[in-house]
């Protein structure tokens, strides 16, 4: 590791794990709800707990969704734990749809309804990590959190929110 990478970082920067990507080590994906949050995990079995990284999806998207846009398998075989949520009014969330909720019948967008789902989803953040980090294949020392459009709403929030977040990008 040089001296300009960050520990939460090394695990993309480590050569064997790079390595160990072209022969696709099983990754183990579990759908579970953790804090009332419906998450997708995306993990591989490795000697040291992996670092986490949450990824939020933007607006009308899903948990599978920024899966996919992000390649969470890829991630995990390079030594992530990841974590894909369905932000409020999204995916498997209980009540109302963001199509109910948020758009109106002119198709307009009701901002303070979008705005609360972004507050509500960062506010579900803390206590999300709270039962996450109760899994010893997680490192609770290296957490960080990404999302696109609105889950970039979500990711600064949270990261204001909760300092266990270390490093997040939109």
């Amino acid at each position: 590791m040089t001296s300009k990478q960050t520990p939460l970082l090394a695990p993309l920067a480590a050569t064997s794990l790079l390595a160990a990507d072209a022969a696709s080590p099983e990754i183990r994906i579990e759908s579970r709800v953790v804090a009332g949050v419906p998450t997708r995990l995306y993990i591989r079995d490795i000697p040291a707990p992996p670092p986490l990284l949450l990824l939020s999806h933007g607006f009308t998207g899903d948990k599978d969704r920024i899966a996919e846009s992000y390649d969470a398998p890829a991630l995990a075989r390079r030594g992530w734990v990841v974590v894909c949520i369905d932000n409020r009014l999204h995916g498997e969330r209980p009540g109302p749809r963001f199509d109910v909720a948020v758009i109106r019948e002119g198709k307009e967008i009701a901002l303070l309804a979008l705005r609360r789902a972004i507050k509500e989803t960062a506010d579900d953040i803390p206590v999300l990590l709270d039962e996450l980090l109760r899994d010893p294949r997680i490192d609770a020392t290296r957490i960080a959190m990404s999302g696109m459009s609105m889950g970039g709403f979500v990711t600064f929030r949270a990261m204001a929110l909760d300092p266990r977040i270390a490093v997040a990008a939109r």
